[in-house]
Protein backbone atom coordinates (compact mmCIF):
# COMPACT_ATOMS: atom_id res chain seq x y z
CA UNK A 1 0.00 0.00 0.00
CA UNK A 2 2.85 2.36 0.85
CA UNK A 3 4.61 1.48 -2.41
CA UNK A 4 1.44 2.26 -4.35
CA UNK A 5 1.11 5.63 -2.59
CA UNK A 6 4.74 6.49 -3.26
CA UNK A 7 4.61 5.48 -6.91
CA UNK A 8 1.45 7.53 -7.42
CA UNK A 9 3.17 10.61 -5.96
CA UNK A 10 6.23 9.94 -8.11
CA UNK A 11 4.13 9.63 -11.25
CA UNK A 12 2.27 12.86 -10.45
CA UNK A 13 5.64 14.57 -10.02
CA UNK A 14 6.34 13.95 -13.70
CA UNK A 15 9.13 11.42 -13.25
CA UNK A 16 9.79 8.74 -15.89
CA UNK A 17 12.02 6.38 -13.90
CA UNK A 18 13.04 5.58 -10.35
CA UNK A 19 16.28 4.26 -8.92
CA UNK A 20 16.11 1.86 -5.98
CA UNK A 21 19.48 2.91 -4.60
CA UNK A 22 21.69 0.55 -2.59
CA UNK A 23 19.13 -2.22 -2.78
CA UNK A 24 16.69 -4.15 -4.91
CA UNK A 25 13.05 -3.48 -5.70
CA UNK A 26 10.48 -6.05 -4.58
CA UNK A 27 8.50 -7.98 -7.21
CA UNK A 28 5.28 -6.30 -6.00
CA UNK A 29 6.82 -2.88 -6.55
CA UNK A 30 8.07 -3.88 -10.01
CA UNK A 31 4.60 -5.14 -10.90
CA UNK A 32 3.12 -1.77 -9.92
CA UNK A 33 5.74 0.04 -12.02
CA UNK A 34 4.83 -2.15 -15.02
CA UNK A 35 1.21 -1.09 -14.71
CA UNK A 36 1.98 2.61 -14.07
CA UNK A 37 4.56 3.02 -16.82
CA UNK A 38 7.57 3.76 -14.61
CA UNK A 39 11.06 2.53 -15.47
CA UNK A 40 13.18 1.11 -12.64
CA UNK A 41 16.93 1.02 -12.04
CA UNK A 42 17.57 -1.71 -9.48
CA UNK A 43 20.93 -2.67 -8.03
CA UNK A 44 22.88 -4.84 -5.64
CA UNK A 45 23.35 -3.56 -2.06
CA UNK A 46 27.07 -2.91 -2.69
CA UNK A 47 27.57 0.50 -1.09
CA UNK A 48 30.87 2.36 -0.52
CA UNK A 49 32.86 -0.89 -0.64
CA UNK A 50 36.66 -0.33 -0.78
CA UNK A 51 38.61 -1.49 -3.84
CA UNK A 52 40.52 -4.21 -2.01
CA UNK A 53 37.25 -5.86 -0.93
CA UNK A 54 35.73 -5.46 -4.40
CA UNK A 55 38.74 -7.32 -5.76
CA UNK A 56 38.43 -10.18 -3.29
CA UNK A 57 37.55 -13.51 -4.91
CA UNK A 58 34.99 -14.53 -2.29
CA UNK A 59 33.27 -11.15 -2.48
CA UNK A 60 33.08 -11.33 -6.27
CA UNK A 61 31.58 -14.83 -6.13
CA UNK A 62 29.01 -13.75 -3.54
CA UNK A 63 28.02 -10.65 -5.54
CA UNK A 64 27.79 -12.66 -8.74
CA UNK A 65 25.52 -15.20 -7.05
CA UNK A 66 23.20 -12.49 -5.77
CA UNK A 67 23.15 -10.74 -9.14
CA UNK A 68 22.22 -13.94 -10.96
CA UNK A 69 19.37 -14.62 -8.51
CA UNK A 70 18.16 -11.02 -8.88
CA UNK A 71 18.13 -11.13 -12.68
CA UNK A 72 16.46 -14.55 -12.91
CA UNK A 73 13.76 -13.34 -10.51
CA UNK A 74 13.06 -9.90 -12.02
CA UNK A 75 13.96 -10.00 -15.73
CA UNK A 76 10.33 -10.86 -16.57
CA UNK A 77 9.33 -7.28 -15.65
CA UNK A 78 9.40 -4.91 -18.60
CA UNK A 79 9.92 -1.87 -16.35
CA UNK A 80 13.55 -2.79 -15.58
CA UNK A 81 15.74 -0.15 -17.23
CA UNK A 82 19.13 -1.23 -15.90
CA UNK A 83 20.99 -3.51 -13.51
CA UNK A 84 23.24 -1.80 -10.98
CA UNK A 85 26.30 -3.52 -9.52
CA UNK A 86 27.20 -0.95 -6.87
CA UNK A 87 26.71 2.52 -5.41
CA UNK A 88 29.35 5.11 -4.52
CA UNK A 89 32.19 2.74 -5.41
CA UNK A 90 35.32 3.72 -7.29
CA UNK A 91 35.31 3.39 -11.10
CA UNK A 92 37.08 0.38 -12.64
CA UNK A 93 40.80 0.19 -11.90
CA UNK A 94 43.54 -2.41 -11.55
CA UNK A 95 42.36 -3.42 -8.06
CA UNK A 96 38.60 -3.74 -8.58
CA UNK A 97 38.63 -4.44 -12.34
CA UNK A 98 37.78 -8.12 -11.98
CA UNK A 99 34.64 -7.27 -9.97
CA UNK A 100 33.40 -5.02 -12.78
CA UNK A 101 34.25 -7.40 -15.61
CA UNK A 102 32.81 -10.49 -13.89
CA UNK A 103 29.47 -8.91 -12.99
CA UNK A 104 29.09 -7.04 -16.28
CA UNK A 105 29.73 -10.20 -18.31
CA UNK A 106 27.29 -12.12 -16.12
CA UNK A 107 24.50 -9.55 -16.63
CA UNK A 108 25.09 -9.48 -20.41
CA UNK A 109 24.79 -13.26 -20.52
CA UNK A 110 21.48 -13.28 -18.65
CA UNK A 111 19.78 -10.12 -19.98
CA UNK A 112 20.21 -7.51 -22.71
CA UNK A 113 19.47 -4.44 -20.57
CA UNK A 114 22.35 -2.10 -19.59
CA UNK A 115 24.67 -2.51 -16.63
CA UNK A 116 25.54 0.52 -14.54
CA UNK A 117 27.25 1.59 -11.32
CA UNK A 118 26.98 4.78 -9.28
CA UNK A 119 30.45 6.31 -8.88
CA UNK A 120 31.55 9.59 -7.20
CA UNK A 121 31.27 12.58 -9.52
CA UNK A 122 34.43 13.32 -11.48
CA UNK A 123 35.19 15.38 -14.56
CA UNK A 124 37.33 12.51 -15.84
CA UNK A 125 36.39 8.84 -15.59
CA UNK A 126 36.86 5.53 -17.38
CA UNK A 127 33.96 3.17 -16.78
CA UNK A 128 34.44 0.31 -19.27
CA UNK A 129 33.11 -2.42 -19.25
CA UNK A 130 29.92 -0.75 -17.89
CA UNK A 131 27.22 0.40 -20.31
CA UNK A 132 26.50 3.64 -18.41
CA UNK A 133 27.30 5.35 -15.12
CA UNK A 134 25.53 7.44 -12.51
CA UNK A 135 27.82 10.25 -11.37
CA UNK A 136 26.90 10.81 -7.72
CA UNK A 137 27.11 14.26 -6.14
CA UNK A 138 28.02 13.09 -2.65
CA UNK A 139 27.70 15.53 0.26
CA UNK A 140 31.47 16.12 0.08
CA UNK A 141 31.49 16.99 -3.62
CA UNK A 142 32.60 20.58 -4.43
CA UNK A 143 29.97 20.72 -7.19
CA UNK A 144 27.16 20.75 -4.66
CA UNK A 145 27.76 24.46 -4.10
CA UNK A 146 29.22 25.35 -7.51
CA UNK A 147 28.20 25.23 -11.15
CA UNK A 148 28.41 21.84 -12.80
CA UNK A 149 31.13 21.51 -15.47
CA UNK A 150 29.93 21.97 -19.04
CA UNK A 151 32.29 19.29 -20.36
CA UNK A 152 33.49 16.03 -18.81
CA UNK A 153 35.95 13.46 -20.11
CA UNK A 154 34.26 10.08 -19.87
CA UNK A 155 33.94 6.94 -21.97
CA UNK A 156 30.33 6.08 -21.11
CA UNK A 157 26.95 7.87 -21.08
CA UNK A 158 26.40 9.56 -17.71
CA UNK A 159 23.40 10.23 -15.50
CA UNK A 160 23.75 12.88 -12.80
CA UNK A 161 22.74 11.56 -9.37
CA UNK A 162 22.77 12.54 -5.72
CA UNK A 163 20.83 15.80 -6.14
CA UNK A 164 19.52 16.14 -2.61
CA UNK A 165 19.89 18.41 0.41
CA UNK A 166 19.88 17.50 4.10
CA UNK A 167 17.48 19.78 5.95
CA UNK A 168 15.87 20.52 9.29
CA UNK A 169 12.28 19.20 9.06
CA UNK A 170 9.71 21.90 9.68
CA UNK A 171 12.17 24.75 9.06
CA UNK A 172 10.03 27.20 7.07
CA UNK A 173 12.70 29.88 6.74
CA UNK A 174 13.70 31.44 3.42
CA UNK A 175 15.90 29.71 0.85
CA UNK A 176 19.05 31.45 2.12
CA UNK A 177 18.86 29.17 5.16
CA UNK A 178 20.59 25.98 3.91
CA UNK A 179 18.69 23.81 6.42
CA UNK A 180 15.22 25.09 5.45
CA UNK A 181 12.68 23.31 3.27
CA UNK A 182 12.72 26.29 0.90
CA UNK A 183 16.51 26.00 0.70
CA UNK A 184 16.14 22.36 -0.27
CA UNK A 185 13.62 23.26 -2.98
CA UNK A 186 15.80 25.98 -4.52
CA UNK A 187 18.92 23.81 -4.42
CA UNK A 188 17.25 20.86 -6.18
CA UNK A 189 15.48 22.93 -8.84
CA UNK A 190 18.67 24.91 -9.60
CA UNK A 191 20.72 21.72 -9.99
CA UNK A 192 18.07 20.12 -12.19
CA UNK A 193 17.97 23.26 -14.35
CA UNK A 194 21.79 23.25 -14.65
CA UNK A 195 21.92 19.54 -15.51
CA UNK A 196 19.21 19.92 -18.14
CA UNK A 197 21.45 22.27 -20.13
CA UNK A 198 24.47 19.95 -20.16
CA UNK A 199 25.17 17.90 -23.29
CA UNK A 200 26.91 15.09 -21.41
CA UNK A 201 24.01 14.50 -18.99
CA UNK A 202 21.45 12.00 -20.34
CA UNK A 203 19.37 11.87 -17.16
CA UNK A 204 18.94 13.22 -13.65
CA UNK A 205 18.38 11.38 -10.36
CA UNK A 206 16.89 13.51 -7.58
CA UNK A 207 16.38 12.15 -4.11
CA UNK A 208 15.68 10.99 -1.66
CA UNK A 209 12.00 10.74 -2.47
CA UNK A 210 10.81 10.01 1.07
CA UNK A 211 12.48 10.40 4.46
CA UNK A 212 13.93 7.26 5.95
CA UNK A 213 11.80 5.85 8.71
CA UNK A 214 14.95 5.09 10.73
CA UNK A 215 17.30 8.06 10.99
CA UNK A 216 21.05 7.46 10.90
CA UNK A 217 23.11 9.77 13.14
CA UNK A 218 25.92 11.68 11.45
CA UNK A 219 28.16 14.43 12.78
CA UNK A 220 27.85 16.38 9.54
CA UNK A 221 24.05 16.62 9.49
CA UNK A 222 22.27 19.82 10.63
CA UNK A 223 21.18 18.43 14.00
CA UNK A 224 20.67 21.58 16.04
CA UNK A 225 20.65 19.34 19.09
CA UNK A 226 18.93 16.18 17.92
CA UNK A 227 20.27 13.39 15.73
CA UNK A 228 16.68 12.42 14.89
CA UNK A 229 16.09 15.65 12.97
CA UNK A 230 17.71 14.53 9.75
CA UNK A 231 15.75 14.59 6.49
CA UNK A 232 16.49 14.56 2.78
CA UNK A 233 13.13 13.56 1.30
CA UNK A 234 10.86 15.40 -1.10
CA UNK A 235 8.05 14.09 1.08
CA UNK A 236 7.78 13.45 4.82
CA UNK A 237 7.46 10.00 6.44
CA UNK A 238 3.70 10.69 6.50
CA UNK A 239 3.86 11.39 2.73
CA UNK A 240 3.13 15.10 3.02
CA UNK A 241 4.84 16.92 0.17
CA UNK A 242 7.54 19.50 0.83
CA UNK A 243 8.18 22.67 -1.23
CA UNK A 244 10.86 20.79 -3.21
CA UNK A 245 8.21 18.38 -4.50
CA UNK A 246 5.88 21.18 -5.58
CA UNK A 247 8.63 23.23 -7.25
CA UNK A 248 9.97 20.22 -9.14
CA UNK A 249 6.46 19.38 -10.30
CA UNK A 250 6.00 22.94 -11.59
CA UNK A 251 9.45 22.96 -13.19
CA UNK A 252 8.98 19.71 -15.09
CA UNK A 253 5.51 20.77 -16.21
CA UNK A 254 6.44 24.22 -17.55
CA UNK A 255 10.25 24.62 -17.17
CA UNK A 256 9.60 27.27 -14.52
CA UNK A 257 8.71 27.33 -10.84
CA UNK A 258 7.07 29.81 -8.50
CA UNK A 259 9.71 31.98 -6.75
CA UNK A 260 10.62 31.10 -3.17
CA UNK A 261 10.99 33.51 -0.27
CA UNK A 262 14.61 34.49 0.31
CA UNK A 263 14.23 35.04 4.05
CA UNK A 264 16.55 36.81 6.48
CA UNK A 265 19.01 33.98 7.22
CA UNK A 266 22.57 35.17 7.78
CA UNK A 267 24.22 32.20 9.49
CA UNK A 268 24.74 34.19 12.69
CA UNK A 269 27.15 31.74 14.34
CA UNK A 270 30.29 33.84 13.71
CA UNK A 271 28.51 36.94 15.03
CA UNK A 272 27.66 35.10 18.25
CA UNK A 273 31.29 34.14 18.77
CA UNK A 274 32.32 37.71 18.03
CA UNK A 275 30.06 38.93 20.85
CA UNK A 276 31.65 36.45 23.27
CA UNK A 277 35.11 37.58 22.19
CA UNK A 278 34.34 41.28 22.65
CA UNK A 279 32.92 40.59 26.10
CA UNK A 280 36.07 38.72 27.20
CA UNK A 281 38.31 41.47 25.81
CA UNK A 282 36.27 44.02 27.77
CA UNK A 283 36.76 41.94 30.96
CA UNK A 284 40.53 41.83 30.36
CA UNK A 285 40.79 45.58 29.72
CA UNK A 286 38.60 46.37 32.74
CA UNK A 287 40.76 44.17 34.99
CA UNK A 288 43.94 45.87 33.77
CA UNK A 289 42.44 49.32 34.25
CA UNK A 290 40.94 48.72 37.68
CA UNK A 291 43.73 46.62 39.20
CA UNK A 292 47.27 47.95 38.94
CA UNK A 293 48.79 44.79 40.45
CA UNK A 294 47.20 42.60 37.81
CA UNK A 295 48.40 44.90 35.05
CA UNK A 296 51.91 45.02 36.57
CA UNK A 297 52.13 41.21 36.86
CA UNK A 298 50.87 40.71 33.31
CA UNK A 299 53.50 43.08 31.93
CA UNK A 300 56.21 41.61 34.14
CA UNK A 301 55.59 38.04 32.95
CA UNK A 302 56.68 39.21 29.49
CA UNK A 303 59.38 41.78 30.33
CA UNK A 304 60.98 39.97 33.29
CA UNK A 305 59.79 36.37 33.34
CA UNK A 306 62.77 35.02 35.34
CA UNK A 307 62.11 37.36 38.26
CA UNK A 308 58.33 36.87 38.11
CA UNK A 309 58.47 33.07 38.22
CA UNK A 310 61.14 33.23 40.92
CA UNK A 311 58.70 35.22 43.03
CA UNK A 312 56.17 32.39 42.60
CA UNK A 313 58.83 29.86 43.62
CA UNK A 314 59.79 31.91 46.70
CA UNK A 315 56.17 32.40 47.84
CA UNK A 316 56.24 36.15 47.07
CA UNK A 317 53.21 35.99 44.79
CA UNK A 318 49.84 35.87 46.55
CA UNK A 319 47.30 36.93 43.88
CA UNK A 320 45.55 33.60 43.25
CA UNK A 321 42.41 35.47 42.15
CA UNK A 322 44.42 37.06 39.33
CA UNK A 323 45.60 33.61 38.27
CA UNK A 324 42.03 32.32 38.22
CA UNK A 325 40.89 35.30 36.12
CA UNK A 326 43.73 34.69 33.69
CA UNK A 327 42.70 31.03 33.47
CA UNK A 328 39.15 32.02 32.55
CA UNK A 329 40.38 34.43 29.86
CA UNK A 330 42.88 32.00 28.34
CA UNK A 331 40.27 29.23 28.32
CA UNK A 332 37.83 31.66 26.71
CA UNK A 333 40.29 32.49 23.92
CA UNK A 334 40.92 28.82 23.22
CA UNK A 335 37.18 28.20 23.43
CA UNK A 336 36.54 30.81 20.74
CA UNK A 337 39.09 29.28 18.40
CA UNK A 338 37.88 25.75 19.15
CA UNK A 339 34.23 26.66 18.55
CA UNK A 340 35.17 28.40 15.30
CA UNK A 341 37.08 25.31 14.15
CA UNK A 342 34.13 23.05 14.98
CA UNK A 343 31.76 25.35 13.11
CA UNK A 344 34.04 25.41 10.06
CA UNK A 345 34.49 21.62 10.01
CA UNK A 346 30.96 20.53 10.88
CA UNK A 347 30.58 19.00 7.39
CA UNK A 348 34.06 17.47 7.25
CA UNK A 349 34.22 13.86 6.05
CA UNK A 350 37.28 13.18 8.25
CA UNK A 351 35.52 14.42 11.40
CA UNK A 352 32.36 12.50 10.50
CA UNK A 353 34.32 9.28 9.93
CA UNK A 354 36.42 9.66 13.10
CA UNK A 355 33.52 10.19 15.50
CA UNK A 356 31.31 7.69 13.67
CA UNK A 357 34.00 5.04 14.12
CA UNK A 358 35.09 5.84 17.67
CA UNK A 359 31.67 6.44 19.21
CA UNK A 360 29.23 3.54 19.32
CA UNK A 361 26.32 5.27 21.09
CA UNK A 362 23.71 6.90 18.89
CA UNK A 363 22.83 9.39 21.62
CA UNK A 364 26.50 10.28 22.09
CA UNK A 365 27.00 10.81 18.36
CA UNK A 366 23.92 13.03 18.34
CA UNK A 367 25.27 15.06 21.25
CA UNK A 368 28.66 15.50 19.57
CA UNK A 369 26.84 16.55 16.40
CA UNK A 370 24.95 19.21 18.33
CA UNK A 371 28.28 20.57 19.64
CA UNK A 372 29.49 20.98 16.05
CA UNK A 373 26.30 22.70 14.92
CA UNK A 374 25.43 24.91 17.90
CA UNK A 375 28.08 27.64 18.38
CA UNK A 376 27.04 28.52 21.93
CA UNK A 377 27.27 24.90 23.04
CA UNK A 378 30.57 24.51 21.15
CA UNK A 379 32.02 27.58 22.88
CA UNK A 380 31.00 26.41 26.35
CA UNK A 381 32.28 22.91 25.63
CA UNK A 382 35.70 24.09 24.38
CA UNK A 383 35.96 26.64 27.20
CA UNK A 384 35.20 24.02 29.86
CA UNK A 385 37.57 21.44 28.34
CA UNK A 386 40.41 23.97 28.20
CA UNK A 387 39.71 25.10 31.76
CA UNK A 388 39.86 21.50 33.00
CA UNK A 389 43.06 20.85 31.01
CA UNK A 390 44.75 23.80 32.75
CA UNK A 391 43.96 22.26 36.15
CA UNK A 392 45.21 18.88 34.94
CA UNK A 393 48.41 20.60 33.80
CA UNK A 394 48.82 22.12 37.25
CA UNK A 395 48.38 18.69 38.83
CA UNK A 396 50.99 17.24 36.46
CA UNK A 397 53.30 20.14 37.30
CA UNK A 398 52.94 19.42 41.02
CA UNK A 399 53.89 15.78 40.47
CA UNK A 400 56.93 16.68 38.36
CA UNK A 401 58.15 19.06 41.07
CA UNK A 402 57.81 16.42 43.77
CA UNK A 403 59.96 13.99 41.76
CA UNK A 404 63.05 16.20 41.64
CA UNK A 405 62.90 18.93 44.29
CA UNK A 406 61.04 19.59 47.47
CA UNK A 407 57.31 19.40 46.94
CA UNK A 408 55.65 22.55 45.68
CA UNK A 409 52.12 23.46 46.58
CA UNK A 410 49.37 22.94 44.06
CA UNK A 411 48.75 26.70 43.98
CA UNK A 412 52.37 27.31 42.98
CA UNK A 413 52.10 24.75 40.18
CA UNK A 414 48.83 26.32 39.07
CA UNK A 415 50.49 29.75 38.94
CA UNK A 416 53.38 28.35 36.87
CA UNK A 417 51.09 26.80 34.27
CA UNK A 418 48.68 29.72 33.91
CA UNK A 419 51.17 32.59 33.81
CA UNK A 420 53.39 30.67 31.39
CA UNK A 421 50.35 30.60 29.10
CA UNK A 422 49.88 34.39 29.19
CA UNK A 423 50.70 34.69 25.44
CA UNK A 424 47.46 32.82 24.78
CA UNK A 425 45.59 36.04 25.63
CA UNK A 426 46.29 37.05 22.02
CA UNK A 427 43.64 34.47 21.12
CA UNK A 428 40.90 36.74 22.49
CA UNK A 429 40.89 39.15 19.53
CA UNK A 430 42.03 36.41 17.17
CA UNK A 431 39.33 33.98 18.33
CA UNK A 432 36.67 36.68 17.96
CA UNK A 433 37.17 36.69 14.19
CA UNK A 434 38.34 33.08 13.82
CA UNK A 435 35.01 31.89 12.42
CA UNK A 436 35.18 34.58 9.73
CA UNK A 437 38.77 33.62 8.89
CA UNK A 438 37.88 29.94 8.60
CA UNK A 439 34.95 30.77 6.32
CA UNK A 440 37.35 32.72 4.06
CA UNK A 441 39.78 29.82 3.70
CA UNK A 442 42.41 31.36 5.97
CA UNK A 443 42.90 28.04 7.76
CA UNK A 444 46.67 27.84 7.28
CA UNK A 445 47.30 31.36 8.59
CA UNK A 446 45.02 30.97 11.59
CA UNK A 447 46.23 27.50 12.51
CA UNK A 448 49.83 28.64 12.21
CA UNK A 449 49.23 31.55 14.59
CA UNK A 450 47.47 29.32 17.12
CA UNK A 451 50.25 26.73 16.89
CA UNK A 452 52.88 29.44 17.40
CA UNK A 453 51.12 30.74 20.52
CA UNK A 454 50.81 27.23 21.96
CA UNK A 455 54.49 26.49 21.37
CA UNK A 456 55.45 29.89 22.80
CA UNK A 457 53.49 29.13 25.98
CA UNK A 458 54.90 25.60 26.24
CA UNK A 459 58.46 26.85 25.72
CA UNK A 460 57.99 29.36 28.55
CA UNK A 461 56.69 26.59 30.83
CA UNK A 462 59.53 24.25 29.87
CA UNK A 463 62.05 27.05 30.50
CA UNK A 464 60.54 27.65 33.94
CA UNK A 465 60.81 23.99 34.88
CA UNK A 466 64.29 23.65 33.47
CA UNK A 467 65.47 26.22 36.02
CA UNK A 468 63.10 25.00 38.69
CA UNK A 469 64.03 21.28 38.72
CA UNK A 470 67.51 21.84 37.27
CA UNK A 471 67.28 19.18 34.57
CA UNK A 472 68.06 19.25 30.85
CA UNK A 473 65.55 20.48 28.27
CA UNK A 474 65.15 16.94 26.95
CA UNK A 475 64.15 15.57 30.35
CA UNK A 476 61.65 18.38 30.91
CA UNK A 477 60.09 17.92 27.45
CA UNK A 478 59.68 14.17 27.99
CA UNK A 479 58.15 14.73 31.42
CA UNK A 480 55.65 17.24 30.03
CA UNK A 481 54.80 15.73 26.65
CA UNK A 482 55.03 12.02 27.53
CA UNK A 483 52.13 11.62 30.01
CA UNK A 484 49.54 13.58 27.96
CA UNK A 485 50.50 11.64 24.83
CA UNK A 486 50.15 8.30 26.62
CA UNK A 487 46.84 9.44 28.12
CA UNK A 488 45.34 10.49 24.76
CA UNK A 489 46.48 7.33 22.97
CA UNK A 490 45.18 5.24 25.87
CA UNK A 491 41.77 6.93 25.70
CA UNK A 492 41.50 6.31 21.94
CA UNK A 493 42.44 2.66 22.37
CA UNK A 494 39.95 2.30 25.22
CA UNK A 495 37.19 3.89 23.12
CA UNK A 496 37.98 1.56 20.24
CA UNK A 497 37.82 -1.51 22.48
CA UNK A 498 34.61 -0.19 24.05
CA UNK A 499 33.09 0.25 20.61
CA UNK A 500 34.09 -3.28 19.58
CA UNK A 501 32.73 -4.72 22.83
CA UNK A 502 29.47 -2.78 22.43
CA UNK A 503 29.01 -4.03 18.86
CA UNK A 504 29.75 -7.60 19.92
CA UNK A 505 27.32 -7.37 22.84
CA UNK A 506 24.58 -5.98 20.58
CA UNK A 507 25.15 -8.88 18.18
CA UNK A 508 25.03 -11.48 20.95
CA UNK A 509 21.92 -9.87 22.45
CA UNK A 510 20.06 -9.77 19.13
CA UNK A 511 21.06 -13.39 18.39
CA UNK A 512 19.73 -14.53 21.77
CA UNK A 513 16.45 -12.65 21.27
CA UNK A 514 15.98 -14.06 17.77
CA UNK A 515 16.68 -17.56 19.04
CA UNK A 516 14.16 -17.05 21.84
CA UNK A 517 11.33 -16.21 19.54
Amino acid sequence: ELDAMDLKLIKELGIDAIRVAQGTATPDMLNLCDHMGLLVFTELPVFQVPDDILGDEDFINSAAGQMEELIRRDRRFTCIAGWGIGSEINPPNSTNGRFYSTLTDLVHQLDDRPVYAAIPFSETFRAAPLDLVILELTKYSPYLDHELPSVIDGDRPAILGGIKRTIMPGNIGGWEDPTSEAGQAKFIVDKVRQAGNLDWCIGIVTGDFGDWMGMIPSISGPFHGSHEKYATGLVTPGRLTRPAYQRLKEFWASRSAEPLSRGMYSGGEPALLLVFGIFLIFVLLAAMRQNNIFRFNLMRTFTSPRGFFQDISDFRYFQSGHTLLLTVLISGGLGLVGASWLHAHRESYAVDWFFGYILSSTDLIGWVGSVFWQPFRAFLFCWLVTFVLVWIGAFQSSIISSLFVRKRTFIQSFDYVVWAGAPMLILLPLGSIAARLYSRNADILLNSLVTFLIFWSLSRLIWVYKHHIRRSIGVVVVLWIGPPFVFVVGCLIALDYLRSFSSYWDFIGSTIVQGFF
